[in-house]
């Protein structure tokens, strides 16, 4: 959540903030508005944390701060009085995605309903993802959308992410600083496939979409449960001998987006809040492994410290006594 805060503070001279999530869905019959803005306020009853401002404290710490109560609001616009509604509903859209947000005024969450005609609908739920990651996403739908069908249902806040803070709060430093330092001490360099690139918060990503057929993902996934391992360790040991390839380096680093999501919780795989976190992965590969000597390799690695994935990036650049490790992040998504 620091590195995004920063990364946000940073885009807010342009107007750009790259942190800004949307997510649209499309309904279908009679929307009521006012309705769908109490289903918000229970939302937001029943994630407390989705309430949150962030603001600075006087030594320049960022903090999250939670209101006892903020307003919970829609917009409606009426598009069926326009030309081409799907088209105007598209031009909203986007721009919805490219207003910032200020981070000290809560709620960091908008909903737009757009009515395309009598029984088209959609609501655009734009958020920022200091609040939550998007495994989150589905819950919080969920939740909506319940609120919406029966407002009348008793509120059960969440529980979880109480208990993940908790939890963050028991943790042994010094464990988590020795199994960092043990994994990460034969990183004598970063792995950088691009130095000389100059870094960006102030224009949204571009996308490249490549999709692999479905007889060879059937393959790749026999391979890794094959080796009582996972598809994830797969792409990972996969782009350690690319990043190998590039550079030439006998350990390669790159960053792993990890859940952060501790098993022992109790229901924290529906909870919603921010609990994914970045994390290098170092692959020693310079001794040219096999495929599934590799895969053991990162998986026993990745096991060993799941029970350390909240630790923040800057506490990694420390333990490995470099100012950078990586300039390449490899995330795999697995939603519900």
């Amino acid at each position: 959540q620091h590195g995004m805060v920063f990364e946000s503070l940073v885009g807010a001279e342009s107007g750009v903030d790259v942190y800004v999530t949307q997510n649209v869905v499309h309904l279908t019959g009679t929307l009521d508005p006012t309705r769908l803005s109490r289903a918000l306020g229970t939302v937001l009853e029943t994630y407390p944390n989705l309430r949150a401002a962030v603001t600075g404290l006087s030594d320049g710490d960022q903090v999250a701060v939670v209101p006892a109560q903020v307003s919970a609001k829609i917009e409606h616009i009426d598009l069926t009085t326009e030309d081409d509604p799907a088209a105007e509903a598209a031009r909203i859209v986007e721009q919805d995605r490219a207003t910032p947000f200020v981070l000290d005024r809560p709620p960091l969450l908008r909903l737009t309903a757009l009515t395309l005609a009598p029984a088209e609908h959609r609501v655009v739920v734009t958020m920022h993802h200091v609040l939550a990651d998007g495994w989150s996403t589905p819950s919080l739908i969920t939740t909506l959308l319940g609120a919406y069908r029966n407002p009348d249902a008793p509120l059960i806040p969440d529980r979880a992410h109480p208990a993940f803070l908790r939890w963050l709060g028991t943790r042994d430093t010094g464990a988590t600083s020795r199994a960092w330092t043990d994994a990460l001490a034969s990183v004598t360099e970063p792995t950088l496939i691009a130095p000389t690139a100059a870094a960006s918060s102030t224009e949204f990503p571009e996308q490249l979409v490549l999709e692999e057929g479905r007889g060879r993902t059937s393959e790749l996934f026999a391979l890794a449960r094959s080796q009582g391992s996972t598809f994830s360790t797969l792409v990972q040991s996969a782009w350690a001998v690319t990043l190998n390839a590039v550079t030439g380096l006998s350990t390669v680093t790159f960053g792993t987006t990890v859940s952060g999501r501790p098993a022992g919780i109790d229901g924290i795989e529906n909870s919603v809040g921010m609990f994914v976190d970045t994390v290098p992965t170092p692959v020693q590969i310079g001794d040219n492994p096999t495929l599934i000597e590799l895969m053991g390799r990162v998986h026993g690695q990745n096991t060993a410290l799941l029970d350390h994935h909240h630790v923040g990036l800057p506490d990694l650049h420390r333990i490995a006594g470099l100012p950078t490790l990586f300039d390449t992040l490899l995330v795999y998504e697995n939603y519900p």
